[in-house]
């Protein structure tokens, strides 16, 4: 099993240059050069004696953390901009706590999937994805996944048998099987925005998301 968490930053055609970090009371977090457009990831994926493991620490802690940048010069691809610091709140990390009874999903029955709510918001939106082969000799062909998205808030998901009935039955393997994720982000449209200001006194629009993942291979019966 793997976690990854990441900070994604957007501010089109900025040139942070290399200085750009995150921090709070605990420790601080440094990140790559951007380039003209692209994005920033800062984020960790562990695994704690084995990939089937159910106990590495939050890379995040949950609350408050700073976002900040040194500025960097102008080119002809990029605008300069001036130092930077954004307050930024973040969300716990997704993790299923009831992740041993998710290890093989029994498409007769359907599944619940469970997590702990405390501390999401009402723009915190999870995504449950389970991917696997189709069933041989149905209307598709090749894999197949069942997505369902909920508000985080509400600390569960329910799946029923008959959402599961295009996936083939296939055993547990560690890579290139079936698998299920879960993932949580702030609802389409509700990211962290903020300006970056530039040297003329003006500014320009960014975007801070944050977003944790969990994915394990599961066996599907």
């Amino acid at each position: 099993m793997r976690w990854l968490a990441v900070i994604l930053f957007s501010g089109s055609l900025v040139n942070a240059q290399e200085q750009i970090s995150v921090s709070n009371a605990a420790s601080m977090l440094a990140a790559g050069t951007t380039a003209a457009g692209s994005l920033v990831l800062i984020g960790l994926n562990p695994q704690a004696g084995g990939p089937f493991t159910i106990d590495p620490p939050p890379f995040f802690d949950p609350g408050t953390w700073t976002f900040s940048g040194s500025g960097g010069a102008g080119s002809p691809q990029s605008i300069g901009v001036l130092p930077f610091l954004v307050p930024l709140t973040l969300p716990p990390e997704i993790m299923a706590t009831n992740f041993n009874a998710l290890q093989t999903i029994n498409r007769q029955t359907g599944l619940v999937v469970m997590w702990d709510p405390t501390g999401f918001g009402e723009q915190d939106v999870l995504t449950s994805t389970l991917s696997g082969s189709t069933v041989p000799g149905g209307p598709k062909t090749g894999q197949t996944a069942v997505i369902c998205n909920v508000p985080a808030t509400s600390g569960q998901l329910a799946i029923p048998a008959a959402m599961l009935q295009n996936l083939a039955p296939s055993a547990l393997v560690a890579v290139g099987g079936a698998y299920m994720e879960l993932s949580v982000a702030r609802r389409q449209g509700h990211a962290q925005t903020f300006s970056l200001p530039l040297p003329e006194g003006s500014s320009v629009p960014a975007v801070l998301q944050f977003v944790s993942f969990e994915t394990w291979p599961v066996a599907i019966q």
